[in-house]
């Protein structure tokens, strides 16, 4: 007997990719009766043009009236209260399906959480960049992965566009985190871990996203990773995942320094001596990781440079911000 399943998704101005979202999902191997598809909306576009005109029966859609910032967990705790049934599904709107996506995820009802692989759409070079770099959106282990609390800091977690919960665990465990800039499946497993729960990393259950396609769309998400990198690192400072993870960010940061001023004080370049030395580093380690592929390693390197200075200064400042204005509040209070 299949399982029943609530698959949920945050919308907003997704006009361009939504409608491929759900024809993935009316198109897979799934009893219709056996699933529902809520579709949280908080768009001020036409996106609701095209949403009103599904006619699929299982298909909600609900308004969510918060329509300013990044409000995909808001719009996820919106579905997640108002759904159905206790296998709950959270998928982005920009996002498509394999046809046994959901037969995939039948299988492991009984556990608490998981995620499957996940691979941007496309072969352009920002689509390669996406899957293949250090920065990468894929998930794809090669067999079932368990993430405990012990070995949650050395795997690579599930992404938040494709992920399978219990309602029940997810109402004990509080939810989404409303607050977090990103970085939000990383936030909720970091507490379902703390609490005893297992997440498993399910190979088959794919999905792809559709890619920035532009060096713009590709940084502003550099900024909003760091800054939910910044915003983990203010709420788990004292955690494993903070001390081990972050920590070697920390010390190549040092160690880069170091190397920086070391060029600058026999060679007499100053700032242009740390630029070169950035480039230098990452050059040497991007030819070591690529060395075997056929992709751009040039414009790897060029992603990979400014992925690393924008998303640890994006972090640094909304620690810096963060830290500043919660002294200001308790000097005034």
């Amino acid at each position: 007997m299949k399982p029943f399943f609530s698959i949920i998704i945050p919308c907003r101005n997704n006009r361009e990719t939504i409608k491929f979202t759900i024809k993935s999902l009316q198109g897979m191997n799934y009893p219709k009766n056996k699933f529902e598809v809520i579709i949280v909306d908080s768009s001020d576009d036409n996106t609701k043009n095209i949403l009103y005109k599904i006619k699929s029966k299982n298909f909600r859609i609900i308004n969510n009236p918060i329509k300013v910032g990044r409000n995909s967990n808001i719009s996820r705790n919106i579905g997640a209260r108002q759904s159905k049934y206790d296998n709950l599904i959270f998928l982005d709107a920009d996002c498509t399906v394999s046809k046994n996506w959901l037969n995939d995820y039948a299988q492991y009802v009984e556990i608490d959480a998981a995620g499957g692989a996940l691979k941007a759409k496309g072969t352009n070079m920002f689509s390669k960049y996406l899957n293949y770099s250090l920065m990468s959106l894929r998930l794809e282990p090669e067999r079932e992965q368990i993430i405990t609390a012990e070995n949650f800091h050395k795997l690579q977690i599930p992404r938040g566009g494709n992920f399978f919960i219990k309602k029940s665990v997810l109402k004990k465990a509080g939810f989404f985190d409303e607050a977090t800039p990103s970085f939000d499946e990383l936030e909720l497993f970091y507490r379902l871990v703390r609490k005893g729960h297992k997440i498993l990393i399910i190979p088959s259950a794919n999905v792809e996203t559709f890619s920035a396609s532009e060096l713009k769309t590709l940084l502003g998400s550099f900024i909003r990773w760091g800054k939910g990198l910044g915003y983990f690192t203010i709420k788990y400072i004292h955690s494993n995942y903070v001390k081990t993870r972050f920590s070697q960010f920390l010390i190549f940061d040092l160690l880069l320094l170091f190397y920086a001023l070391l060029m600058s004080r026999y060679f007499q370049f100053g700032i242009y001596a740390i630029i070169a030395s950035i480039f230098l580093f990452w050059i040497y380690y991007r030819i070591f990781v690529y060395r075997k592929s056929n992709l751009d390693i040039l414009a790897f390197i060029c992603f990979d440079v400014l992925a690393f200075v924008v998303v640890q200064f994006s972090a640094a400042y909304f620690i810096l911000k963060s830290k500043v204005y919660s002294s200001f509040r308790k000097l005034f209070n």
